[in-house]
This record gives C-alpha cells, sequence and structure tokens, in this order.
C-alpha cells in the first residue's frame, strides 16, 4: 500500500507530465495555425503569380493579334511604300548628281 506522501509525489507527476502535454499541445497548435497561413500565403502568392500570367499572356495575344493585321495591311498596300521609298531613293539620286 502506498503512503500519502508517495500518493502525492505520484499525483504532483501525473500534474507536472499532464502540464507537458498541455504545453505541448499549445505549440502544436501554434504550429498548425503558423502553417496554415504559410500556405495561404503561399496561395495567395501563386494565385497573384497566376492571374499575372494570364494577363500578359492576353496582353501578348492582343499584340500579336494587332501584329498580324499591320502585316496583312502591308502586304495588301505595302507597294504603295515602296513606290514612296522609291520616289524618295530616285530623288536622293538626282540631288547627289
Amino acid at each position: 500500500m502506498l503512503t500519502e506522501e508517495e500518493i502525492d509525489a505520484e499525483i504532483q507527476r501525473l500534474q507536472e507530465k499532464e502540464q507537458e502535454l498541455m504545453n505541448g499541445n499549445s505549440r502544436l497548435g501554434n504550429q498548425m495555425n503558423d502553417l496554415r497561413e504559410l500556405m495561404k500565403r503561399v496561395d495567395n502568392r501563386y494565385d497573384n503569380d497566376a492571374r499575372q500570367l494570364i494577363n500578359r499572356n492576353k496582353d501578348l495575344e492582343q499584340e500579336i493579334q494587332s501584329l498580324e493585321q499591320a502585316l496583312k495591311i502591308s502586304e495588301k498596300h505595302g507597294h504603295h511604300m515602296d513606290s514612296v521609298a522609291q520616289f524618295f531613293n530616285d530623288n536622293e539620286d538626282d540631288e547627289k548628281k
């Protein structure tokens, strides 16, 4: 049979163990909260990066369309510009003579 002092000592040991476990539980809870916050930040960062890439892609698609339209116009009406260039080249040659 245990003496009262042994019982008190065992109760004290168990209370200390309970406190250690509660402290460990609290630390783990804090770590979990920190990890959740970190995951949110990372997720938001990737969302922002994805949004920026999507917007950049749209801008590039618009630029491609503009360049394609300019090329079509150039192909259709470019001979006029060749004539103008030839005119100025001829005038420069005449002035040099």
